[in-house]
């Protein structure tokens, strides 16, 4: 049987560490209040409120 290659076996470990670092980055982003926009509909339309805001300002 043939050995692995030393680099392909890092690559693979590497990208499934950056796929659950980013996950998890997602859901403590999500559990904040200030940013969770699955939550309630109003902080959401208050945060598009102010995008569209900066957005005009920067126009």
């Amino acid at each position: 049987m043939q050995s692995r290659s030393y680099v392909r076996t890092v690559a693979i470990v590497f990208s499934i560490l950056g796929l659950v670092v980013a996950l998890l980055i997602h859901f403590i982003v999500l559990s904040s209040p200030r940013y969770n926009w699955l939550g309630e509909p109003a902080a959401l339309i208050e945060q598009v409120n102010l995008g569209v805001t900066y957005l005009r300002a920067l126009l």
